[in-house]
């Protein structure tokens, strides 16, 4: 089978299509998207977020539109020929929100029914957009978010294809990070050095390398910590100094057209005290309850659970900090989520991370992460960097 490192012109359309015929199943004369990375799901174009706003109507007729600043029509044309009705400002402030708002009023919008995904705006106030656009246009105007987030829950082949390929070179990522542990070493200097790696690695491999991310990420994402930081696993990259007999933890994800998998490992550098080594076993119980649970049918919360009972039998609940896992695809973190709260019924082709974690304050953090494809018997686990005990211990060096 030939290496899927992008999507396709066909994908595009395959999504253009299926968001049409939900767009017909509502009673909406008009969605505006402004969300930069579903723009890119929907037409291949891509941009970076910041203070201008830029946004894509979609008709239920099967109607298409853009506006946007003269600074990205040529990407915009570049990645999607197709789409002839634009309308551009120069720049901002003179394209703002109040534009967006005229140019809608001008194309006979006023009064009409109109769905807005705001979402991931980085530098632009979304609320600012969203009450500008309705108030000139009405009541009418609404969120209409959730209709995208649905549009993506279920992956399209060649997105599952892009998390395969994105997943090695999140192991091979966590690899470099463990090979590159000495003593001496800081934080930072592992996150480097691996970041380095996969990204030359990527380079010499692929046909393409492509960023969406723009402002968001960039390619490689993720930390490597030691010690008491590993507690704090969404703190800062940081500059401590790698010792003897440390819990570690190496979390990384790679973006492969920004498909973004992730492998996340803790282990030990050195000598492992005993207590040490009951959390990390009641962590892997937890990851293994967890994605055991996995399969279609079954509810988001119902997996929580599982990896809950876990931790409760082991008298450790009270070191769980978050869910056990969330969507993954295009962004890091995507609907659903595997919490208490999300009642969310697995579908096979949904894909997850699966990452309950067990902290203890100023000591050390145990979590692995894997990145799930659900099946239609159950699950695929995509990334595979060893999991246990003694191939996490790392010999002082």
């Amino acid at each position: 089978m030939e290496m899927v490192y992008k999507l396709s012109e066909s994908f595009h359309q395959d999504r253009r299509r299926e968001l049409f015929k939900r767009l017909n199943d509502t009673d909406l004369d008009l969605l505006m998207v402004f969300d930069a990375t579903t723009l890119a799901y929907l037409t291949g174009f891509f941009h970076m977020t910041t203070e201008r706003p830029i946004g894509i109507g979609f008709t239920p007729d099967g109607g298409v539109f853009a506006l946007t600043t003269e600074l990205e029509i040529d990407q915009l044309r570049g990645k999607a020929p197709w789409l002839d009705d634009i309308d551009t400002y120069f720049d901002y402030p003179e394209g703002d929100w109040n534009w967006i708002a005229d140019r809608l009023v001008d194309r006979g919008y006023a009064g009409k029914r109109v769905g807005m995904d705001m979402a991931n705006l980085v530098m632009s106030d979304a609320v600012e957009g969203y009450e500008t656009v309705k108030a000139r246009l009405g009541d009418g105007v609404r969120n209409a978010h959730r209709l995208l987030v649905e549009l993506r829950l279920i992956k399209h082949p060649e997105e599952i294809e892009l998390m395969r390929l994105g997943s090695k070179y999140c192991d091979y990522l966590v690899g470099v990070g463990f090979d590159s542990l000495k003593v001496g070493v800081t934080e930072y200097e592992v996150h480097r050095m691996a970041e380095d790696a996969v990204i030359r690695k990527m380079l010499a491999e692929l046909p393409e390398v492509i960023d969406f991310n723009g402002y968001a990420r960039g390619l490689v994402f993720g930390r490597s910590l030691f010690g008491g930081s590993s507690s704090l696993p969404h703190g800062p990259k940081g500059t401590a100094v790698l010792q003897p007999d440390t819990v570690v933890m190496i979390t990384y994800g790679t973006a492969v057209c920004n498909y973004i998998g992730e492998t996340e490992r803790s282990g030990f550098f050195g000598s492992r005290r005993p207590i040490d080594e009951k959390r990390f076993q009641v962590m892997v119980e937890c990851q293994d309850a967890g994605m055991e649970a996995v399969k279609p049918g079954v509810r988001c919360c119902d997996v929580w659970e599982a990896v809950k009972q876990v931790a409760v039998k082991h008298g450790m609940e009270d070191a769980l900090r978050h869910h056990a896992g969330h969507g993954k695809g295009l962004e890091t973190h995507e609907h659903p989520y595997l919490d208490a709260g999300d009642e969310t019924v697995l579908q096979a082709g949904m894909m997850f991370s699966c990452e309950p974690g067990l902290y203890f304050p100023g000591e050390a953090g145990f979590r692995h992460s894997d990145t799930i494809l659900v099946t239609e018997t159950g699950y695929e686990r995509l990334t595979h960097y060893p999991r246990d005990i003694e191939s996490l211990t790392i010999s002082v060096r």
